[in-house]
């Protein structure tokens, strides 16, 4: 219960994770907590197994991979960000990893606080449709995104809980609260999948629950557990998707309160009655056991009935303008084709019709992921710099920051060697996930039955994160990482849980090698540790100096502003932020030739990054006065994103401003910089 309630306020605090005070937080937190619990475990008498340690291993590569990629990134800034989440990723991985190897009787205490933690989450994003004054006064939008501010990582959370709570309605063994709990859990999250209008949540729900039939013993007991959750979620869905003030963007928040109470009611009468129904539904089937030819036939029916969802839906496609070929041919254009998400509206609204239509813009976002790897193949553009790299490939004017898909953001990010090593990672985990569940057992030990539940949750997460960038969100990432870690190190299940640890009872004479044995690993996990924080927390102390001399410049004193830039560029020197600051402090001295220098360092370190030629032409067009400087830097920054509209607008505005101000003060005379624009220019 502690362990859910835990990773609910973890996921609150962060959000998206992406903001630098709540980043250093969670990184940070990952960290201690992960490492904290691999320090606890290795005190500890238990199963000093191996299970586990190629993927550890991996991850942890993949991590050096991506940090060493700081020396070619195209920004070097956006690689130590990517470097401090992977650092609390494989802090909190490690830890599932060992805590399995030393506790794995803990399996149902994990099982439970995931699915609180997916429930509880799902809840709080419903609150915020039911009580908008309360819970999210100033949201523009329809979809649900509460409290991550991103639809698609609050529906991939839904989607995680689902087989977990799967497990909890279709079981014969535990808390009777848990298994009545089931219904309305499931019932909840179902509707936070479609209103949050996710096409990748449904998918991954999908996958995750067909993971479960096909693995788990409890197919009938299954089709029972989702009946009444299904109907009752179409209840709340069709009654919401019929109130445009609960489905309308932009809606005033009177407006939104009065329809968000009359939700609430709908949605507690529903869960009350599923709930009910549910009660009573186990009672009949725990009193009365069906016979074995009643389960064949009601998994005929079902069998039956799966099979007719294509029929009917070909049949209905037929129907439709285009016809069925016409219709399936029009869908997979949307889907695959670049050009046909380029078209002014042709990308689905804000509204629950989006979640029928195949049009989307992963095409383009995965199109430029090829040519960057095309351009880059073996070593990438660096971590995390798909999206600035993507301004000099792209052909239309999206903003975005990642690829919308793992595999492809890594092969843009580091090439074929960083795939390769994902890959690595990937294929040593399955090995390690087969390895603990062992071959069928008749009957199927509980564990077992738990640890498929845990399966299909992480799968609901991978696929999710093929189809988007939710792998950056430490609030839907974690979960799948504890279960993951814990899949990959508890070892086989039904193995001996208490084998002693080598390292006690180590005879007299081998007492100082027995002490070193102990104490090295734990120096080095303190060490990591340590260096691990520093790095997490830097970037964040770089921007809080910075800050500090931004103040200290509003209030005129020079010297101090001075001094805490340039501590700022020591804390963070591949910031572009610290250099600027640097140059507006020795401006703000009259020291021009000292500030071009410091830009010139920005840009010297991230040549393909417009942003460092547009503060260049900022500050040779107003600090320095230098027009010809400027206009070199404008036409570097519009050929590395010639398809910003609002770049090339805002740098025209200012050079026109410019011309036309009145002759300024003549600024002090300094030797023209080394930094040059790219040779190629438009």
């Amino acid at each position: 219960m502690g362990f859910g309630v835990l990773l609910i306020g973890l996921s609150i605090v962060a959000g998206p994770g992406l903001a630098s005070s709540r980043a250093v937080i969670v990184n940070a937190a990952g960290v201690i907590l992960g490492l904290g619990l691999v320090a606890y475990c290795r005190s500890q008498k238990g199963r000093p197994g191996v299970a586990g340690q190629w993927s550890v291993a991996l991850f942890g590569a993949f991590i050096a991979l991506s940090g060493f990629s700081i020396t070619w990134s195209v920004d070097p800034s956006a690689t130590w960000d990517e470097v401090n989440r992977l650092l609390g990723y494989l802090a909190v991985f490690t830890g599932s990893v060992v805590v399995a190897r030393t506790f794995p009787q803990r399996w149902r205490s994990v099982l439970l606080g995931l699915a609180l933690a997916s429930v509880g989450i799902s809840i709080v994003a419903l609150l915020s449709k039911i009580t908008p004054e309360t819970l999210a006064p100033n949201e523009r939008y329809a979809r649900l995104r509460e409290p991550l501010q991103y639809w698609n990582a609050v529906g991939l959370i839904a989607a995680f809980g689902v087989p977990l709570w799967l497990y909890y309605g279709t079981r014969r063994i535990g808390r009777p609260i848990l298994d009545i709990l089931s219904a309305p859990a499931l019932t909840v999250e179902f509707v936070v999948i479609m209103l949050s209008y996710s096409r990748g949540a449904l998918i991954a729900a999908a996958c995750a629950v067909a993971v479960w039939v096909i693995l788990a013993p409890a197919r009938l007991r299954t089709a029972a557990a989702l009946v009444l959750p299904l109907v009752g979620a179409a209840v709340i869905v069709l009654w919401a998707f019929a109130q445009t003030d609960l489905t309308t963007d932009n809606i005033d928040l009177l407006q939104r309160e009065t329809a968000g109470h009359r939700f609430g009611a709908v949605v507690l009468v529903t869960v009350v009655l599923v709930t009910l129904l549910s009660l009573l539904l186990q009672f009949l089937i725990a009193a009365k056991a069906p016979t074995g030819a009643l389960r064949r036939r009601v998994g005929f029916v079902l069998l039956c009935g799966v099979l007719l969802v294509p029929i009917a839906g070909a049949a209905a496609l037929t129907q439709s303008q285009r016809g069925l070929g016409g219709t399936i041919s029009n869908g997979w254009y949307q889907l695959t084709n670049p050009a046909a998400n380029t078209v002014a509206g042709s990308a689905p609204a804000n509204s629950p019709n989006r979640l029928t239509s195949a049009g989307n813009a992963r095409s383009l976002y995965w199109r430029d992921a090829f040519r960057l790897a095309k351009a880059h193949p073996v070593i990438g553009v660096g971590a995390n710099g798909y999206g600035t790299a993507r301004l000099r490939v792209r052909t239309d004017t999206y903003d975005v920051e990642h690829a919308h898909g793992f595999l492809v953001q890594v092969l843009a990010d580091l090439g074929f060697v960083g795939l390769a090593v994902a890959l690595a990672l990937w294929g040593s985990w399955l090995v390690a996930v087969k390895r603990t569940l062992g071959k069928r057992q008749q009957p199927w030990p509980p564990e077992r039955v738990g640890s498929m539940a845990l399966l299909a949750a992480v799968v609901a997460f991978g696929v999710h994160s093929s189809l988007d960038w939710t792998w950056s969100f430490p609030a839907a990432t974690l979960p799948a990482l504890i279960a993951a870690g814990w899949l990959a190190g508890r070892g086989s299940i039904g193995a001996p849980a208490d084998v002693p640890n080598p390292a006690e009872g180590v005879a007299d004479g081998e007492g100082r090698a027995a002490a070193v044995g102990r104490w090295v690993p734990r120096l080095q996990l303190a060490a990591f540790m340590l260096l691990a924080l520093w790095s997490i927390t830097e970037p964040y102390r770089a921007f809080r100096t910075s800050q500090q001399a931004l103040q200290a410049i509003s209030k005129g004193d020079v010297p101090k502003a001075v001094k805490l830039s340039k501590r700022a560029v020591q804390q963070d020197d591949v910031s572009l932020d610290t250099h600027a600051i640097e140059a507006a402090a020795l401006v703000a001295g009259g020291d021009v030739t000292a500030a071009r220098a410091a830009i010139d360092d920005g840009v010297a370190q991230q040549p393909n990054n417009p942003a460092a030629w547009v503060q260049l032409f900022n500050f040779e067009l107003y600090s320095s006065g230098d027009a010809a400087r400027a206009v070199a830097a404008y036409r570097a920054a519009t050929y590395l994103d010639p398809y910003s509209n609002s770049l090339r607008a805002s740098l025209t505005a200012a050079l026109a401003t410019a011309a036309t101000a009145p002759a300024a003060d003549p600024a002090p005379t300094a030797p023209a910089s080394t930094t040059a624009a790219p040779a190629t220019t438009p």
